[in-house]
């Protein structure tokens, strides 16, 4: 997991969108703002669906989407789905 400071430049959202000159944010800062992050390997058995199972009940979370952000996955609508995620 890489967290950093987004660079707010207009280009290629497929881009690293980072600074260099700033220093990368750790898992103590982005708790102190609330992000929540869990490392959970995927692996051919599905034992990591199990896994995010076990997070979004310890978490009350009712609502889960599993999306294939590839050309295949999205067909026509793959470009457009990108800049909606990069937007967000």
């Amino acid at each position: 997991m890489k967290a950093y400071y987004f660079d707010n430049v207009e280009g290629d959202q497929r881009l690293p969108h980072h600074n260099p000159d700033l220093p990368p944010v750790g898992l103590q800062q982005l708790e102190s703002c609330g992000v929540r992050y869990w490392y959970i390997p995927i692996d051919s058995d599905g034992n990591w669906e199990q896994a995010i199972d076990k997070v979004a009940e310890e978490r009350s979370y009712k609502n889960r989407d599993i999306i294939n952000v590839s050309k295949e996955g999205l067909g026509d609508q793959y470009e457009a789905k990108l800049k909606i995620f990069f937007a967000e």
